[in-house]
């Protein structure tokens, strides 16, 4: 499924072939490839459905400043059009080195959800039993 494995490195497929290379083992390697294949093979489905669902729903989008596959001005642009999306750049991380450090994520994660929940109305006990 790495599709560029057996290609010399060029500048177009650079960034590719280095998420491959500094994912931690084969099995998250495969894992990762799989779904980079099937977003590619139905981007021209799913891009319509993610843009409908981002106007109602809260996101967070995390994305790293030295991600060399993925600019993190493509998150700026995106957080930009859709109001829902909560973005925080990171200085370092890469593509996906910031998964190799959980804390941090999980930081981000609560935070985000947290902030949420402290903003969500008190549900309505009376309601709850009828």
């Amino acid at each position: 499924l790495n599709k560029y494995r057996d290609e010399p490195a060029t500048e177009a497929i650079a960034a590719a072939k280095l998420t491959m290379l500094h994912l931690p083992d084969p099995q998250m390697t495969y894992a990762f490839s799989r779904y980079m294949r099937a977003y590619d093979e139905n981007k021209r489905i799913t891009k319509p459905l993610v843009a409908s669902v981002l106007g109602s729903v809260p996101t967070l989008a995390i994305h790293c400043r030295d991600d060399t596959y993925s600019h993190f001005s493509e998150s700026v642009q995106l957080s930009k059009c859709h109001p829902s999306i909560e973005l925080r750049l990171l200085e370092r991380g890469g593509h996906l080195q910031v998964f190799n450090d959980p804390v941090t994520l999980a930081e981000h994660v609560l935070g985000f959800v947290d902030a949420r929940l402290s903003r969500a109305p008190e549900p309505d006990v009376a309601d709850s039993r009828a």
